[in-house]
């Protein structure tokens, strides 16, 4: 290693000679979750001649570097997977079976593939059967493209998983309904495809099974036998047991008895959990034909309050995962929610009250996460089964419900002896400072190009609740103690963008909530969409989630917030709410005298030099670097203004990624720079962005070139290939190979640095950005 090359934070890779690190004492130290981070300047080499990397399409690309991207299967599997590392590699095992080739009628050569297909099935058993949640998609994917073709093991690992976890089984069904839809759609048009209609079949009988078993918790051995799917869930005990020996049935026969009532209330719970879900989405729906104002506000109002009083017992938040404590609904907390309009759309902004954690009250319906336990007790719903086989009535089931009667009536009692004007005053405090607006009906507009925004981005410049916060507004006091009126000038004019903290609007529902006292109790919001098929942003923001897992592991100061976003039909979903945000739109047009963003964070954290600016300043830095690297190999577009946010604590936050590898809106690729870095950012970073911005982009793109790492992200869309998303309208194999050369795979260490300041300086203040900056101003009044 040469004097000019030095590790900068690659456990295998070096700085070229192009990034000549510094002095030591100009070496910046920052803080990042308690780690130290040396953000170090690059020595940045001038006038030297580099290709340009704007374009990403393969006749651009460098003759040398370019390769047509194939798949190279493991040869040999058993020798490739007798490595425990390797069998750990939930993407690749499951990319090894999505790349298995349709089984030949050829009789050896069928026996050959359906032992590699049991082979592969085998090894998912060993896995993480919470890690597996994440690769749904995929899982269900492999399962359609190949419906009928040596699947059955597959069908029983899927079903075996639904049958352990409630909450996977529900959400496989949602994302399965999804798919039915979107077949019954494709064989309307064409009803002689004979491959479709197989798959719509097959996806249609394996929907039955899925809520079958999610409710039986047990796959029978001839579960495809129609017996099975024709019985009614009190009956299917008897079946289960007809291949054990008498003395197993013995065993079983107390559990037969008394957990069929058991059996019926997962049956509920299941079905309960579909209709609530349903009903808001049928609002949705349903408020379309009302005109906007005040009648469509007034009617989901009532709906609300009416379904409020028929909120079953146990349902649960549907946007968590089966790892997550369980999330119990109490109520909706109509004065909070919200009704927007668009030309196709009516989203609904729905505020819940909910139970988390291990509260008593949660248990009775603590049946969403996996049921694997090395205790001497499995719970089902409120009823103990031993492993033995006897049952008794689950003391915490009582409890729980003499808890609730005790916490409801107990606070209701104080309420009224408080005085209900008390509680009214309240309400009223919140809705005069919550900052929820009643003007934003007509919410923002956007081009017919890029309908509107398939996630809360639609409603940021308008609905600050939608922004809940991340901060603990502690954290401020702490950052500069020096100066408390610097501090409270801070939180004031943070408020006056993004609106009272939301955990200030928590505590006052709180207040007034017969549920309050109850530990555990929390607020949550959600987009309810109709008329929106969300599948394709669900793909999108699990390809983010992943970059930022590579970003963590390789411990890199990058922050990036992904949020929760579920199918729940056809074409309905609900996604999670960004907290406390606010879009760079809605900032220029709510802070007063706004000029530019170094400008607002002077304004708002202090002089540059003031700890509260620095910390803002930092946090800016570090989420632009992300969301760039992100937006540049995924190539999203559509980044104008109303799709980036930033938060309290200044960092940048995107939404909206209908439009990645390779799609536009409209169809036309104006977004031609390689990710969006206006002088205004640049401005605001200030020194920072030589001293922190450049090294970082340079350090996070090379650890995302890693074999394993780019590997990782190449597994999870090749095998989404075949899905009906628009972004796999183009050629499946250029896809492929435009994906792949964005990452360089190809080029040495000082070619590659090349190319990433290449990137960066292509996209300062690039003309393109500015004009469609421009064009959205022009069509949609976005700043």
């Amino acid at each position: 290693m040469t004097s000019k090359q030095k590790h900068y934070g690659l456990d295998d890779g070096i700085v070229p000679e192009a990034f000549e690190l510094p002095s030591k004492q100009e070496v910046i130290v920052m803080e990042k979750n308690g780690n130290i981070h040396e953000v170090l300047p690059p020595n940045m080499l001038d006038g030297d001649e580099v290709k340009s990397v704007t374009s990403t399409t393969s006749d651009q690309v460098n003759k040398e570097e370019e390769e047509e991207f194939e798949y190279k299967p493991v040869t040999n599997l058993v020798e490739y997977f007798s490595d425990e590392n390797n069998r750990k590699q939930i993407d690749v095992v499951l990319h090894c079976l999505s790349k298995l080739e349709e089984e030949s009628s050829d009789k050896t050569k069928a026996m050959e593939h359906n032992g590699r297909f049991q082979f592969l099935c085998n090894i998912l058993y060993d896995l993480d059967k919470y890690e597996l949640e994440f690769y749904m998609l995929q899982l269900l994917n492999t399962y359609m493209m190949k419906a009928g073709d040596g699947d059955s093991h597959l069908e029983r690992y899927i079903l075996e998983i639904c049958a352990k976890s409630m909450h996977f089984g529900v959400k496989l069904s949602w994302l399965l309904d999804a798919e039915l839809y979107t077949l019954e759609n494709h064989l309307a048009q064409t009803p002689n495809n004979i491959k479709l209609k197989k798959r719509a079949q097959r996806g249609m009988i394996f929907r039955n099974l899925i809520e079958k078993v999610t409710i039986n918790q047990v796959v029978p051995i001839n579960y495809m036998n129609d017996s099975f799917l024709n019985t009614s869930i009190l009956q299917v005990d008897a079946e289960f047991t007809e291949d054990q020996t008498e003395e197993e049935k013995n065993k079983l026969s107390t559990y037969v008895l008394q957990n069929v009532f058991a059996k019926q209330r997962r049956s509920n719970y299941f079905n309960d959990e579909h209709y609530f879900v349903h009903s808001l989405t049928d609002l949705s729906y349903r408020l379309k034909a009302y005109p906007p104002g005040d009648i469509r506000k007034h009617r989901m109002k009532a709906e609300l309050e009416r379904l409020n009083q028929s909120i079953p017992y146990g349902v649960y938040y549907p946007l968590c995962e089966s790892r997550d404590p369980h999330c119990r609904i109490l109520r909706i907390c109509t004065d909070a929610c919200r009704v927007f309009s668009t030309k196709e759309r009516v989203p609904i902004l729905c505020v819940f009250e909910v139970l988390t954690g291990d509260a008593p009250c949660t248990q009775p319906e603590d049946v969403i996460q996996f049921d694997e336990t090395t205790e001497e007790f499995n719970i089902y719903d409120g009823i103990i089964v031993k492993k033995n086989g006897d049952c008794t009535d689950s003391p915490a089931t009582e409890e729980s419900r003499m808890i609730e009667r005790r916490i409801s009536s107990t606070y209701q009692f104080d309420v009224t002896m408080d005085d209900e004007k008390h509680k009214n005053d309240i309400l009223d405090e919140i809705d005069a400072t919550s900052t929820i607006s009643d003007s934003s009906d007509s919410g923002p507009r956007k081009s017919d190009a890029s309908s509107i925004p398939q996630t809360p981005s639609t409603f940021k410049s308008e609905l600050p609740i939608l922004h809940i916060p991340n901060i603990n507004q502690d954290d401020f006091v702490l950052i500069e103690k020096k100066d408390p009126t610097r501090d409270e000038e801070v939180l004031h004019d943070l408020e006056s963008v993004f609106g009272e903290s939301f955990e200030k609007i928590k505590a006052k529902y709180r207040a007034v909530s017969p549920y309050g006292c109850a530990p555990g109790w929390d607020l949550r919001s959600v987009i309810v969409k109709a008329n929106d098929d969300i599948r394709q942003e669900i793909f999108a923001m699990q390809l983010i989630k992943l970059f930022a897992r590579i970003f963590e592991e390789e411990k890199l100061p990058i922050y990036i917030r992904p949020y929760e976003i579920i199918v729940t039909s056809g074409n309905c979903g609900m996604l999670e709410t960004v907290r406390d945000t606010c879009s760079i739109d809605g900032l220029k047009k709510k802070f007063p005298n706004f000029t530019n963003l170094k400008d607002y964070f002077i304004r708002v954290y202090g002089s540059p030099t003031s700890n509260t600016f620095i910390r803002a300043q930092t946090n800016f830095v570090e989420s632009v670097v992300g969301y760039s690297l992100i937006s540049y190999i995924l190539q999203i577009k559509d980044r104008h203004n109303g799709n980036i946010l930033l938060d309290r604590e200044g960092h940048m936050v995107h939404i909206d990624f209908g439009f990645f590898l390779g799609i536009s809106p409209g169809g036309v690729k104006f977004e031609n720079s390689p990710f969006k870095l206006p002088q205004d950012w640049v401005d605001l970073m200030g020194e920072l962005f030589d001293l922190h911005f450049r090294p970082v982009f340079y350090v996070a793109f090379a650890a995302l070139r890693k074999p394993r790492n780019m590997n990782r992200l190449l597994n999870l869309v090749e095998m989404m290939i075949g899905a009906n998303y628009k972004c796999f309208d183009g050629n499946h194999a250029n896809i492929m190979r435009d994906l792949r050369n964005r990452f360089y795979p190809n080029q040495s260490e000082e070619e590659f640095a090349k190319t990433a300041r290449k990137l960066v300086d292509d996209s300062i203040d690039n003309w393109f950005t500015k004009r469609y900056d421009q064009y959205q101003y022009l069509t949609n009044g976005i700043l």
